[in-house]
């Protein structure tokens, strides 16, 4: 496979004019945001909503192009969307804001549009608002009116096993009743699974890996704690701090206690038993085999990918969605000239080590809906994570057998799970 097809197609995905991109103006506070709907397939479009100062039009753009892949890969077969909403979620006002968003777009949201929390925003706070204000019954609903418009009986059925699978309780290593369910821990675990099946498919094991994990809430902590029960060593943790312009950080080569750091942080955040500095240094100079970028989108720039390579990283798994570095404002919007610079640093990254997609490492939650819309399914914590696993397993196993190397898997994803170009160019 040449991974120029790939990446052709990838272009030809992301210049494609989106189905709806709509901005909104909060009138009681600054808050701006932006709702990106990639493509109405088969009557619905997912994709969840995140709040963080700073945060764009493109970059809503980019995340729901992401959004759009995944469902390809992991179910149901919709489009994807994003909502982004530029202000801080430390800020007191932001209930508020999230709920204003929510009301500006509920015609959407009832209609064929499914989010739930992202960065910024927790699941709970989402289903709690949609609930009471708009009376939406699960944030799905939009999709399952657009994709499936099942009558009344049916769409109880559904919201209910939407309801009672994700909040399934996970056993918990030394907690059995711990506090996590599969809808926290989903999303790590297929990471988890992502790396088990990519070292399986090459001969090796994760016994004994060496793990550098940036980001430590319900996706990077999960993995860490997946992986750790798979034999890694989780050598570097990477948190936020008491401020978002500080970090906090745990280390150790002989492997963090990842499950006691789990029970015992804050809303993701490490405890202030670890140090915390705006500048990292120790973390970011941590050896490793693998990386899990699993804190946001767009860390990972050139600068960052040199310095992976002298700390001996081989293998990146994607735990954000779009974790490559795309320049947003040097390039006066032009999408075009942003694009170029993005697929280039993401080549590089394909040529100098193991990049296992985004839209196939984290797809768990995606997948996770995609399994409780079925009526009449088996409902349990080992069937859902089993169903996740062949997902995952499946994707990584079929790229790899493509690429027939360790090198150039990204492209070859995009090549296997994107259309082609001439598909995309019709839909212009």
């Amino acid at each position: 496979m040449d991974d120029e097809d790939g990446y052709t197609k990838y272009e030809a995905h992301v210049m494609k004019r989106p189905y709806v991109t709509e901005k909104w103006q909060d009138d009681e506070t600054e808050a701006s945001a932006y709702l990106v709907i990639d493509s109405l397939k088969n009557g619905a479009a997912g994709g969840g909503t995140r709040m963080r100062k700073g945060g764009s039009k493109q970059e809503a753009l980019f995340l729901a192009k992401a959004m759009d892949v995944k469902f390809r890969l992991s179910g149901p077969e919709i489009g994807g969307a994003k909502s982004v909403i530029d202000f801080s979620p430390d800020d007191d006002r932001a209930e508020g804001v999230l709920s204003r968003y929510f009301r500006s777009i509920a015609r959407h949201l009832r209609s064929y549009y499914g989010t739930a929390g992202d960065l910024g925003v927790r699941d709970e706070t989402v289903s709690r608002l949609l609930r009471e204000e708009l009376d939406i019954r699960h944030p799905q609903e939009g999709i399952l009116r657009g994709h499936l418009n099942p009558d009344e009986t049916s769409l109880r059925k559904i919201l209910s096993q939407l309801g009672y699978g994700v909040g399934l309780q996970v056993p918990f290593e030394n907690n059995p009743a711990g506090p996590f369910t599969v809808e926290t821990m989903i999303t790590g675990y297929g990471i988890a699974r992502s790396l088990h099946h990519f070292y399986a498919a090459i001969g090796d094991s994760l016994a004994g890996k060496r793990v550098i994990v940036e980001g430590f809430g319900v996706v990077g902590g999960p993995a860490a704690y997946y992986l750790a029960r798979a034999g890694a060593r989780i050598v570097g943790i990477l948190t936020l701090g008491e401020t978002d312009d500080l970090k906090r950080w745990a280390l150790d080569e002989r492997g963090l206690d990842v499950s006691d750091l789990l029970l015992h942080s804050n809303a993701g955040r490490l405890t202030d038993d670890f140090p915390q500095g705006i500048n990292p240094d120790p973390f970011l100079n941590a050896r490793g085999d693998i990386f899990i970028p699993a804190a946001t989108s767009h860390t990972i720039n050139r600068e960052r990918i040199n310095q992976l390579c002298e700390n001996e990283i081989s293998v990146i798994a994607c735990g954000a969605n779009s974790p490559f570095y795309v320049d947003f404002e040097s390039h006066d919007s032009d999408l075009r000239a942003i694009l170029r610079d993005a697929v280039a640093l993401q080549r590089e990254a394909d040529e100098r080590f193991s990049v296992i997609a985004d839209f196939i490492a984290n797809c768990g939650t995606a997948r996770l809906f995609a399994y409780l819309m079925q009526e009449g399914v088996p409902i349990d914590c080992e069937t859902i994570f089993t169903d996740v696993d062949k997902k995952i397993g499946g994707a990584v196993a079929e790229v790899i057998g493509e690429a027939g190397a360790r090198f150039g898997l990204l492209g070859c994803a995009y090549d296997l799970y994107l259309p082609d170009v001439a598909a995309v160019a019709r839909a212009l």
